[in-house]
């Protein structure tokens, strides 16, 4: 029987009536971790769910459709767990609370053990055949997150053209790639990521699509704070101990300074819309700044000049 509280989300004339439905249900309850949205544990018929209620500036960043289609394939092929109800238009999720789930940490994906888990699990992602129908695409997204960051009101970082004219002049290079393009996750941060029973499952599937698999490789160290060290074990891992090529190592270089690119403007824009990240957005232009030094990128650019 489906639980009476499913049915009047069902039933709400609005989304603002189907939101407001929502949020009385969790009133009295405290947040779930999570930088985009909230997240409240609820118990429907006695059984533990976690419904998701979107974030101030969402819908007009995600398409939610795209992401049930792929939330459901998660959930399909085991990376995910079962989705009870899921809204379209309000955005709003409710799916199964994984039993003894533990949300991973910084300080546990940077084990060993954890990396080998990690690197694993999204290798199994990207070598799936997961019928993703979406593209993740980087630079649509980058033109997308700066078209709402300024009709929001948001102020640019100093310095952020110059560090966008040097994103451009790689964006010719990347783009002349033959690069295979994989299911992805697109944000596999550690909070995204929990264990239950020694399995780990990725969480929040808002960004997923097909991409370049470095994106999610460097995604998760650069979400991880890993080392030079610890990234060299974390590759070893994925890449079964096989000498990493030229051509992946400018990919993971080159997706690092995209992604600090792009999550500085989505952070802006959060920003403008009622957010506080503190330093977040600068941490990430500072460090695409530095990446750009990189050898890998020097050699690069030299290689563009000939």
């Amino acid at each position: 029987m489906e639980p009476t509280f499913i049915q009047l989300l069902k039933d709400a004339e609005t989304s603002e009536a189907a939101l407001k439905i929502a949020y009385e249900a969790v009133r009295n309850t405290e947040p779930l971790g999570s930088m985009t949205n909230k997240n409240y544990p609820l118990v429907l018929n006695g059984k533990k769910y976690v419904i998701r209620i979107p974030g101030k500036g969402t819908s007009e960043m995600i398409n939610r459709k795209e992401e049930k289609f792929n939330s459901l394939l998660a959930s399909e092929y085991g990376f995910y767990a079962d989705i009870l109800f899921f809204d379209e238009e309000t955005g709003i999720k409710i799916v199964e609370m994984i039993p003894g789930a533990v949300t991973l940490t910084e300080e546990m994906v940077q084990k060993p053990t954890f990396m080998k888990l990690t690197a694993e699990m999204l290798k199994r992602l990207h070598q799936s055949d997961m019928p993703m129908e979406n593209c993740f695409d980087v630079f649509e997204k980058m033109e997308q997150y700066e078209r709402l960051m300024y009709e929001a009101n948001g102020q640019p970082f100093d310095g952020m053209d110059e560090v966008k004219a040097q994103v451009m002049a790689l964006k010719e290079f990347y783009q002349k790639m033959d690069i295979p393009l994989v299911p992805c996750h697109i944000d596999p941060a550690p909070q995204n990521i929990v264990m239950s029973e020694g399995k780990l499952y990725l969480l929040d599937w808002e960004y997923s699509g097909l991409n370049d698999p470095a994106w999610d490789i460097a995604s998760h160290i650069l979400e991880s704070s890993l080392s030079p060290e610890e990234e060299k074990i974390f590759l070893a891992h994925y890449f079964d101990g096989e000498p990493i090529t030229d051509e992946m190592k400018q990919r993971l270089i080159l997706n690092k300074i995209f992604q600090d690119y792009l999550w500085t403007m989505w952070t802006i824009y959060k920003e403008a819309k009622g957010d506080d990240f503190g330093t977040y957005g600068m941490e990430r232009l500072n460090r695409a700044r530095k990446n750009l030094t990189d050898p890998v990128i020097n050699e690069l650019l030299c290689e563009m000049k000939r």
